[in-house]
């Protein structure tokens, strides 16, 4: 570990820098030396060996001492840029801080940060100052960043600059679309839809509700005729069974629905009181079916006669053993008073009755500043 002095030979400038592994062709780190070698060639320089140390902590010490000692810093007399000891190129421990400050002031002034750097460079930085200013203006009003004056001000300018923008802008002419134009639209987006579905009875399923509709000609239009061709063809093929199994399955159905009709209205006609619904709690689920539900709206309805719809219409009259008297105190204890043109009731209900108006309006009358004869107590 040794403390090293260059001196130029043809301008007498120094260098003193520290050397950890005592190498004879190192000829120091400093930017201004480096660029010196470059111009004047290593042959005019010499090199020599100040002073031997033992620790890197000492080191540091001789080569702030040595520094200070020569004066290497001055531009005039060496360079040196910092005051050695840190080991770094520093600006803030440079000497000559504020003129190198100016020399790149001048070379900056009137530039764009495009001209004097990369794209790359240019794109980061401004990143890095969106990111910034959004984190400085998130959750801040304008008041609060610049004050009210200021904000006022920068309002101002920002609707005028809306305003003038929205003249500027093109007006958009919406062109009205023909008839053709509009159904050509439709069939594409239709066409779209039924693109991927290759399953017939999807497809055949569209083709009856379009048929109800009376719309088959768009549906030819968005299918294409092959596929429509064939399902007209699987629908006009002759129905696998026969007149007399046809019959049977008819006759077959007929009996059973009767078979569950007699014993619903058997258990009816016992149980005078109770309803179908009784009956059906009665049942186990696997005896309810959808055709026993639908007795009075099925498609074998019209095989019962008047007086068995009525019966299965029927329902039982809801019967309490309460006098009116405890229905009175039920009321008063559970409703409010009220006082109509300085007569009390007992609540709204019986007021109603009394006089002959609906329970709505003498709630509403009850509400209203307009009412002044209509209080609640």
């Amino acid at each position: 570990m040794q403390i090293y002095k260059i001196t130029n030979l043809v301008n007498n400038k120094i260098y003193i820098g520290k050397d950890t592994v005592s190498d004879k062709n190192y000829y120091g780190s400093g930017v201004l030396i480096k660029r010196a070698i470059e111009k004047y060639g290593i042959k005019n320089f010499k090199k020599e060996i100040i002073e031997e140390c033992v620790s890197n902590d000492e080191l540091c010490l001789k080569e702030k001492y040595w520094i200070e000692h020569f004066n290497s810093t001055n531009l005039k007399i060496g360079y040196n840029i910092s005051r050695g000891g840190d080991g770094g190129d520093t600006l803030s421990n440079n000497p000559n801080l504020e003129i190198i400050k100016s020399k790149i002031s001048n070379v900056r002034k009137g530039k764009k940060y495009e001209d004097l750097f990369s794209i790359d460079k240019v794109v980061q930085y401004k990143e890095k100052l969106a990111k910034n200013l959004t984190k400085r203006l998130k959750g801040k009003s304008l008041e609060e960043l610049y004050g009210i004056k200021k904000a006022k001000e920068i309002k101002e300018k920002q609707s005028k600059t809306r305003q003038e923008l929205s003249k500027l802008k093109p007006k958009k002419v919406t062109l009205k679309k023909t008839p053709k134009e509009i159904e050509n639209k439709k069939i594409e987006q239709l066409k779209k839809r039924y693109y991927e579905i290759n399953d017939f009875d999807v497809l055949k399923s569209r083709y009856f509700g379009y048929r109800k509709r009376k719309n088959l000609d768009l549906f030819i239009k968005v299918i294409g005729e092959d596929k429509y061709n064939k399902i007209v063809e699987y629908l006009e093929k002759p129905f696998k069974h026969k007149k007399e199994s046809i019959e049977k399955i008819k006759n077959d159905r007929i009996k059973k629905f009767i078979e569950r009709k007699n014993k619903l209205l058997k258990f009816l006609l016992n149980n005078p009181n109770k309803t179908r619904n009784d009956y059906y709690k009665s049942l186990n689920k696997s005896q309810i079916s959808r055709k026993i539900r639908n007795f009075l709206h099925g498609e074998l309805s019209y095989l019962l006669t008047e007086n068995e719809k009525e019966l299965l219409r029927k329902r039982p009259k809801l019967s309490h053993n309460i006098s009116e008297e405890t229905m009175l105190s039920i009321k008063t204890k559970l409703g409010k008073k009220v006082l109509i043109d300085n007569i009390k009731y007992i609540s709204t209900s019986e007021a109603s009755k009394i006089l002959n108006i609906d329970r709505g309006t003498i709630r509403f009358r009850l509400k209203s500043d307009n009412y002044p004869n209509y209080k609640y107590l």
